[in-house]
């Protein structure tokens, strides 16, 4: 059975119970978790895998990428099925980034950082403290290795440095070194 942020039954009914309701209105949980619990749910019935140890701790969207910070091994699934994420992406209709246990990463903004930039060659991160807060410089080696055109790598670094910058409430510059 699925861990989701709402109550399983509620995903499966499309439909809250007075304890998520609750929830919801406490700010413990966010429409985007309901509405992203609620497809998930309905993808389980075409990927039954799903449903063996699938854990999704807190989902976020920002702009049009949902962030997934998952378990460990919902990740693995995740990277073993990629036609799940594939049909999770055309029924929210935007990109999906999954994320290993990335709910405890916001506290440590580095490691939150080296696993948002983890499919890029990361020659360091540097912490400055300006004025009363911290902005990071993520210095990443040539051109990243991806099969990818430098438009692509281009949009996909700078969707990346937006997403970085409104999930940790950071400043966050990235240079390419060669």
């Amino acid at each position: 059975m699925m861990e989701l942020p709402i109550c399983y039954y509620d995903a499966r009914h499309k439909k809250l119970c007075p304890r998520c309701i609750r929830k919801l209105r406490n700010g413990e949980i966010t429409e985007i978790d309901r509405d992203v619990s609620f497809v998930l749910a309905e993808l389980e019935k075409t990927h039954p895998i799903l449903s063996q140890n699938t854990k999704i701790e807190k989902i976020w969207k920002v702009e049009n990428v949902y962030v997934l910070s998952v378990s460990k091994k919902t990740k693995k699934i995740f990277d073993q099925h990629p036609e799940i994420k594939k049909d999770l992406e055309e029924k929210l209709g935007g990109k999906v980034v999954i994320f290993p246990n990335f709910q405890q990463l916001k506290d440590r903004p580095e490691q939150a950082l080296r696993a948002i930039f983890s499919g890029f060659p990361i020659m360091g991160i540097d912490q400055d403290y300006i004025y009363g807060y911290h902005r990071y410089t993520i210095r990443l080696k040539n051109a990243p290795t991806t099969s990818a055109t430098t438009q692509d790598v281009t949009t996909t670094l700078e969707e990346l440095k937006q997403l970085a910058q409104k999930l940790l409430n950071l400043e966050v510059t990235v240079n390419i070194v060669s």
